[in-house]
């Protein structure tokens, strides 16, 4: 039960059914019974808290994110703390809420990984718009930027500028918006 639940939440999740993926993870939760967290309830946690960040049950996801992000770390883990760290929100909570969370994932993937300019992506926005620190912001895009361009990775980079785009926007900087909005159209047509 626990094995088909977990590969019926993934499929939910990524057919944008959030309601459906967490009513699987948390089936499957409740079948392991209780315990201490181990890696499977890390991933199923996990799990439930994407199905709660897309629904926007931001104090939820944001428990079960430390949760697993906790275990992970504790593993040794780092990849998948890191791609807990790089969990997207649209609300002002949740995107503040991951800020401790980037930061630590920050100090355990190595510099110069595509993780990293992820997580900084991520990060960039908290800093940019809701700790008023603009500098720091484009620090962080910029960075996001240079490992784009050593990896050769698109993603990152359109997720760099997409990030960019939306401090930019959001300090009224309209030309630095400008020159990452059109950078966005371009690597989405080339991504595609």
């Amino acid at each position: 039960l626990v094995k088909y639940s977990q590969i019926a939440g993934n499929q939910a999740l990524a057919s944008f059914a959030h309601e459906d993926a967490l009513l699987h993870f948390r089936r499957a939760l409740e079948a392991l019974g209780s315990g201490p967290m181990d890696a499977a309830r890390a991933a199923l946690t996990a799990g439930a808290a994407a199905a709660n960040a897309a629904m926007r049950n931001i104090d939820a996801s944001l428990a079960d994110l430390r949760a697993a992000f906790d275990y992970y770390v504790a593993a040794g883990d780092i990849a998948r703390a890191a791609a807990i760290a790089q969990q997207k929100f649209v609300s002002a909570g949740g995107i503040v809420g991951m800020v401790p969370l980037q930061e630590r994932a920050l100090e355990l993937v190595p510099r110069d990984s595509v993780s990293a300019g992820l997580i900084l992506v991520r990060h960039s926005r908290a800093v940019g718009v809701f700790q008023d620190d603009y500098e720091g912001a484009t620090a962080e895009v910029n960075r996001a930027l240079e490992i784009a361009q050593l990896h050769k990775d698109k993603y990152l980079e359109l997720q760099a500028h997409a990030a960019g785009n939306f401090v930019d926007q959001w300090n009224l900087k309209p030309e630095a918006e400008v020159r990452h909005a059109l950078r966005v159209v371009e690597l989405t047509k080339a991504i595609d």
